[in-house]
């Protein structure tokens, strides 16, 4: 990779010597704007086709409505939530190897990811080729899932949009194909699928909702209300979503080139329809949409710190636990025994969101960043090893940088 790119941001040894507490807080400001603004840009760009899609279709109909945001936060958020977890292995081990100044080792844990993620892209495929059938099976409205499987051929027509450029801007760290991409797919595989198991979690619990949701009476209606809601929530979270790669990539170039003090200083700084029975469902979680508003300022950049530091396992047995065992049967229980409906399921929702947010701070704040340092380096060396041509210093069991340096964590 280029020097001065996002994953290459790097600080020295001894972090902010010298520097007052303000003036190193301006430095980590910078540094994370500059992988931030370009992030934000791309989720923006990414998201805004769904949005504006929502925004579109809602004028046909309350049907029509339903079933696109069906489709998005059902189908393509259950695919995505995958697809994302088992690439989002790269943030964590591409930046501890910037860290530690294997960049040779980017191009290969690139073709990793490309091995599993199309593997597993094929074993997905049957979702959107019998996409009514399925939402059938989950007991959705059957003109929403028959009008759904009509909008799945659309998506299907928007994964052929996808291309990969390989050009020669990064000597250091594409090398070209190679077969050292398959050793050590065990490991890699592992880390995936931690990472996928994470969001997948917390993808699906929004997707859950929807069904959720679905099982009311006069599904159109709420599935409309939430549907609006989650679209405004979604934009909202736009840029904190760019701070969820900035907090990453920070926290795992700094743990992967031994500077605990300097990752944890990182995770410091970042602390559609006219119908008017959809418009009335939709105000009256106008409340609720605030306070979820408030709590997605927080929770992404927590899930960043946990993507750069490599805990996508610990964070998805929180999910699971704030989530699935709390959130959604507090919310079934007041949808449906205390019959609140919507506002009850969100309520439910909120709640788990809530805990898993108190719990996921609580972890930050305990944890032990030098021993996240040498994990890290062990992590990077790990992999190393078994895709390079060992050195002697690898083989002494001590991970030297490009200049020929050693590097001892801060204490």
């Amino acid at each position: 990779m280029e020097q001065g790119g996002a994953f290459q941001i790097e600080m020295q040894h001894g972090h902010g010597n010298g520097k007052s507490i303000g003036a190193k807080t301006l430095d980590e400001s910078k540094k994370m704007w500059e992988i931030a603004a370009p992030a934000i840009l791309t989720t923006v760009a990414q998201f805004s086709i769904g949005f504006v899609t929502v925004a579109f279709v809602g004028h046909l109909g309350e049907v029509e409505l339903a079933a696109v945001s069906v489709v998005q936060n059902v189908l393509e958020g259950f695919v995505f939530g995958i697809m994302l977890g088992l690439g989002s292995a790269l943030e964590t081990l591409c930046g501890q190897a910037v860290g530690a100044e294997q960049y040779e080792m980017l191009g290969v844990y690139l073709q990793r990811s490309f091995i599993i993620t199309t593997v597993t892209a094929l074993l997905l495929l049957p979702l959107y080729i019998f996409t009514s059938p399925v939402l059938n099976l989950l007991r959705q409205d059957k003109k929403i899932s028959e009008l759904a499987g009509k909008e799945r051929i659309v998506v299907d027509c928007r994964l052929a949009q996808l291309a990969y450029v390989v050009s020669g801007c990064f000597p250091e760290s594409w090398t070209g194909f190679s077969l050292l991409a398959f050793k050590s797919l065990v490991s890699f595989v592992k880390l995936s699928l931690s990472s996928a198991l994470m969001l997948f979690l917390e993808l699906w619990y929004f997707t859950i909702v929807i069904l959720m949701v679905g099982w009311l009476k006069n599904p159109e209606i709420a599935v409309d209300a939430i549907s609006i809601c989650m679209n405004l929530e979604l934009w909202t979270l736009m840029i904190t979503l760019g701070f969820n790669a900035a907090i990453s990539v920070r926290v795992s170039n700094e743990l992967g080139a031994n500077h605990p003090k300097a990752a944890k200083f990182s995770v410091l700084v970042v602390l559609f329809s006219n119908n008017l029975e959809v418009i009335k469902e939709t105000s009256k979680l106008g409340y609720l949409l605030a306070a979820t508003i408030f709590l997605n300022s927080i929770q992404p950049v927590l899930h960043g710190v946990a993507v750069g530091a490599g805990w996508q396992f610990s964070v998805a047995m929180v999910n699971l636990i704030c989530y699935y065992l709390f959130g959604l049967p507090f919310g079934a229980l007041l949808g449906y025994k205390f019959d609140l409906g919507v506002k009850g399921i969100w309520l439910g929702m909120l709640a788990g969101c809530l805990l898993q947010t108190l719990v996921l701070m609580l972890n930050v704040l305990r944890a032990n960043w030098n021993q996240e340092a040498l994990q890290a380096e062990e992590r990077v060396r790990s992999h190393a090893m078994t895709a390079l041509p060992q050195n002697d210093s690898t083989e002494s069991g001590i991970i030297t940088d490009n200049r020929g340096s050693e590097r001892t964590a801060e204490k």
